[in-house]
């Protein structure tokens, strides 16, 4: 059904240009996990466009759902048959291999056979990332990483994640490590971080998707090496960065106790709307949220150009309503009693009917449109999840009546125009999963995820360094807009 010219794998990294597109296409993804939901970076960097994805690891699940379909057996070898069910088999030119590498990663013998596999994959980049919670694995990276000399990136998850470029630390190429950051320290804080998530009672399974993108990001934008500021032709290199944790300092903690809203109505099912989807149901399933019903609102159809950043819909679901498949999706996801809705048509034309919803999740692409679903919001005190993203850049927000600011006054949404043009306000093009997935899981953590809302706006930008927090910055406010 189509070929690959019509699926628009090209215009993923379509800013870089074709050769962009080729650097990806000659890198091979190497993801080490040990825990199921691995699976989420492995599909998203299939949509990415990386031209090898080897999922590396083993662990036997039952009754277990990747997206939206049941299954049992090894995870990782569910992964591959996924992606070949619902997006393989759609094109007929598919040139991206996803392959499973069924092995316990603690024995000698696969680190042998990892080396081989790495040493004798032709790919110009090879990178590893490590999405894996057993300290004995993290080792296994760490050896791996020294007998091969790829890029290597690693995730801690322990009451958040924090992310490191470990093979740049090691090695000493980034120059923003400060002095503390040695091989050492790293080594006795991953040690310290794995031991406390032993006896924390915040689970670390919702925090993959956030992992996710923030370390496909960062690979993307490294393979790339250069990348394009928006408004202007002139290439900046990008730099890498040595560290990004997850909440951060000026953040509130995460919650371990379950969080009940009675309705939520998440308006616009396109990248954003995936990805608050995908967030929301993890939570449900992880017992961190408990919700009786939920609605999605869109009033588009779903097309080919899609599939590469928004994985709920696929090859199967061409010319459907997005809201009909999403809320169709969301159902098989959960596995908790839930009532799930869709309306096909836009905010404006439902909102009489949405007045006594509990929160109100936004994604839509125009500030007109998130002007208006702002407006509703204060109008009838709705708690609000606001995000919004442009090329290597986004923010969110929290609107709880009382207690925060509004976006109006946060981030100045009145003051925002659409360009004069036919197409989104906040100019996405279809490569940037990895921001949308970024922001639209820090926009759920940071709210309802959170012991307590965070009382301002998060910034999270790929183009270069805050001063403080790397890639996120935070303006925070006292007061609420009822004061």
């Amino acid at each position: 059904m189509g070929s690959i010219e019509v699926f628009d794998r090209q215009l993923r990294l379509g800013w870089w240009g074709q050769e962009g597109q080729e650097k990806l296409r000659r890198t091979s993804l190497f993801i080490i996990a040990d825990n199921p939901y691995a699976y989420i970076g492995a599909i998203t960097a299939a949509a990415i466009g990386f031209g090898n994805i080897y999922l590396v690891g083993s662990r036997h699940v039952k009754n277990f759902r990747i997206l939206f379909e049941d299954f049992s057996g090894d995870f990782s070898r569910g992964t591959v048959r996924f992606v070949e069910k619902y997006l393989g088999r759609f094109l007929d030119d598919y040139s991206m291999r996803l392959e499973s590498i069924s092995i316990n990663l603690a024995s000698n013998s696969a680190l042998r056979l990892v080396k081989n596999i790495i040493d004798i994959d032709e790919s110009e980049n090879k990178v590893i990332l490590d999405l894996s919670t057993d300290l004995q694995v993290k080792l296994f990276v760490w050896k791996l990483m020294g007998l091969t000399g790829a890029i290597t990136y690693m995730a801690i998850f322990s009451e958040g994640v924090k992310l490191y470029a470990l093979s740049d630390i090691v090695r000493g190429s980034t120059k923003r490590i400060s002095s503390r950051k040695k091989p050492t320290w790293i080594a006795r804080d991953m040690y310290a971080r794995i031991q406390k998530q032993k006896t924390s009672r915040i689970p670390i399974e919702h925090l993959f998707l956030l992992a996710s993108g923030l370390l496909l990001g960062e690979v993307a934008l490294r393979i790339q090496g250069k990348f394009v500021v928006e408004g202007s032709e002139t290439a900046k290199n990008f730099v890498p960065t040595a560290e990004i944790e997850f909440p951060f300092e000026e953040l509130p903690p995460l919650r371990s106790s379950s969080l009940t809203i009675r309705s939520i109505v998440v308006v616009g099912a396109g990248a954003l709307g995936t990805f608050y989807a995908i967030q929301l149901a993890t939570m449900i399933n992880l017992g961190l949220l408990r919700v009786k019903e939920i609605i999605f609102v869109d009033p588009d159809t779903i097309e080919l150009t899609n599939f590469n950043r928004q994985v709920m819909y696929w090859g199967d679901t061409i010319g459907m309503p997005k809201a009909e498949v999403m809320a169709e999706r969301f159902q098989k996801m959960v596995y908790g009693e839930l009532i799930v809705k869709d309306e096909e048509a836009r905010f404006e034309e439902i909102e009489d009917r949405l007045k006594n919803v509990s929160l109100i999740v936004e994604g839509v692409d125009t500030w007109a449109a998130r002007k208006e679903i702002a407006r509703f919001a204060v109008k009838h005190r709705r708690p609000l999840i606001s995000a919004g993203v442009s090329l290597l850049h986004g923010q969110e927000t929290f609107y709880l009546p009382f207690r925060t600011y509004c976006p109006f006054h946060s981030m100045n949404l009145e003051e925002k125009e659409d360009p004069k043009v036919d197409e989104s306000c906040l100019n996405i093009p279809p490569s940037v999963i990895f921001t949308n997935i970024t922001l639209s899981s820090a926009a759920i953590l940071t709210s309802i995820g959170a012991k307590y809302p965070l009382n301002g706006v998060l910034y999270y930008s790929l183009e270069g360094f805050y001063e403080k927090y790397r890639r996120f910055h935070v303006e925070k406010y006292q007061g609420s807009c009822g004061d």
